[in-house]
């Protein structure tokens, strides 16, 4: 994908993603508010309360980024209420949830939500074959009741009772953001909207969705705290820190320049948990293609430990944002779009006529070329072929890529259909 017109998040400081594993950089961040800077709308979000130090988050770079894709998207009076109140957006959208002693009581199981908990059987086979466990995870997800009370008995009886509240803590917060609106409570209705963005990107998130965020079901390379090479290492220490939290940090310009959702995208969010939902469901299906990524790349550079990381850690994550930047980039846009109809669902049920914003204009040379015109493209480190005109195809380096000639010769090559683009239809 190519830069945006123009730069929505003007940067303290250099970029944060670079030299992150030479440097040495804490691998949580600390996060300092950059400054949201909606150019169209005239909306500037930076005020001297907001460079105050921010509480520890976990995957910052990934909320930073949705609101910087969201804003521009919303009313202008919905974005004027914003910037009489950017303090509270701002404490809104980054709470933190994680090994922090700022969480909130009861915060951590609001971000969150264990759709494959079934799955974890304590009488299943410890070697059950990688297909065999992948669909009895894809069976738990498809079973997993959408009742709230239904989900904690089942988490009471996997003996996980902190099994996540991700999808009704969402929809209740959406609840309460039409009555702030309707209340006239600005200020909470200002913090509403943050937490919302936030928690509309978590949803997205794949290791947010699945048990398996450590790797244990399926033995993707982790460590523990204990015995430690390096203090900073902790970042990369199971699949999910990796391919979530690690590759936001190190690719992070990239990925501000590529998330990108624009507001012909927006649709009606009649029903807000059937939509998170939904988002979950997709994210629990990425997160198993992430974890068969670490493990196919692990494997391959022979790292078995922390120490063996570590030295070929530039290497593994080179690779793993040619496989895996694509599939991020794409739920980070899908945090970025349930977020932004959540919030003009909102605006819209608490008596506010919605339409479009007119002001921000699609990106230049977006529009796709004619079917006669594209070739099917993969690269020769992926089990994926695409359009020629997907954005991830942008990633794929040219010495890499590979053509065919129509779908079932992909096919027969080995490979699967992009979910971004389906080049398996006409």
């Amino acid at each position: 994908m190519g830069d945006r017109a123009s730069s929505l998040l003007k940067h303290a400081g250099p970029p944060r993603h670079s030299h992150m594993l030479e440097s040495g950089e804490p691998q949580r961040a600390r996060f300092l508010w950059p400054g949201i800077v909606c150019v169209s709308a005239g909306l500037l979000l930076a005020s001297d309360a907001l460079h105050a130090r921010q509480p520890e988050v976990e995957s910052a770079e990934a909320y930073e980024l949705a609101a910087n894709a969201v804003l521009p998207m919303l009313r202008e009076d919905l974005r004027g209420l914003l910037d009489a109140h950017r303090a509270s957006l701002t404490r809104g959208l980054f709470v933190p949830h994680s090994e922090s002693t700022d969480v909130p009581p009861g915060e951590a199981g609001a971000h969150y939500v264990f759709l494959d908990i079934a799955a974890e059987a304590s009488d299943a086979p410890t070697a059950t074959a990688p297909t065999m466990l992948a669909e009895r995870r894809r069976q738990a997800v498809a079973a997993f009741p959408r009742d709230r009370e239904d989900a904690e008995r089942l988490f009471r009886r996997q003996k996980r009772p902190a099994g996540g509240s991700l999808p009704w803590e969402l929809a209740a917060r959406h609840a309460e953001l039409i009555e702030a609106i309707r209340g006239g409570t600005s200020e909470q209705a200002a913090e509403l909207v943050g937490r919302i963005i936030h928690l509309s990107v978590d949803a997205a998130l794949p290791f947010h969705s699945t048990v398996n965020g450590e790797g244990a079901l399926t033995g993707n390379l982790r460590w523990t705290p204990e015995g430690v090479v390096s203090p900073t290492s902790w970042i990369h220490h199971s699949v999910g820190h990796r391919t979530q939290v690690a590759l936001l940090k190190v690719f992070r310009d990239q990925f501000e320049h590529e998330v990108r959702v624009w507001p012909g995208r927006l649709t009606p969010c009649e029903d807000p948990l059937a939509v998170v939902f939904d988002t979950l469901v997709r994210a629990h299906a990425t997160a198993l293609d992430l974890e068969q990524i670490d493990l196919t790349l692990t494997s391959r550079l022979g790292l078995t430990g922390e120490a063996a990381f570590l030295a070929f850690a530039d290497e593994y994550y080179r690779e793993l944002e040619e496989r895996a930047g694509p599939i991020l980039e794409t739920q980070l846009e899908r945090g970025t779009l349930l977020a932004a109809n959540m919030l003009e669902e909102a605006w819209r049920r608490a008596g506010y006529r919605v339409a479009p914003p007119t002001d921000v204009p699609p990106p230049a040379g977006d529009v796709l070329p004619s079917a006669g015109e594209e070739t099917l493209t993969g690269s020769q480190q992926s089990t994926v072929y695409h359009r020629s005109s997907c954005p991830h195809v942008r990633r794929i380096r040219a010495d890499n890529r590979v053509e065919f000639a129509s779908p079932s010769h992909a096919i027969q090559a080995g490979r699967t259909p992009c979910r971004t683009c389906n080049p398996a239809t006409p």
